[in-house]
């Protein structure tokens, strides 16, 4: 695995329990459960200059975070929130997965 993905702050908190992220970030701003994007819980810290939510689809007694939506002003992977498809491409290079090579160039790019 690439070295920033080993040392992103943020990213090292996918696979960690709820209580754990907790332990380490203080208790969220926010939390529950939500159909948003699919059925799941999530926690949400609302930060100086945007937001961090992370959510799972576990049961509340098992919530692992599985993924992280970040707002304006947050950075996850040398990436901000807000930036173009090409400007992401140019810094992590091509994704392993995603809208067919032909769809991305015409919308995107």
């Amino acid at each position: 695995m690439p070295e920033r993905f080993e040392s992103d702050p943020v990213v090292k908190l996918i696979g960690k329990h709820f209580d754990d992220i907790k332990q380490q970030l203080g208790e969220p701003h926010e939390h529950g459960s939500s159909s948003w994007l699919g059925p799941h819980n999530f926690i949400l810290y609302r930060l100086k200059d945007g937001y961090i939510r992370f959510g799972s689809p576990e049961s509340k007694e098992n919530s692992i975070a599985t993924s992280i939506i970040i707002g304006p002003g947050q950075e996850v992977l040398g990436v901000r929130a807000g930036m173009a498809f090409p400007e992401i491409v140019a810094i992590l290079g091509e994704p392993d997965f995603g809208p067919e090579q032909k769809l991305r160039k015409k919308v995107w790019l």
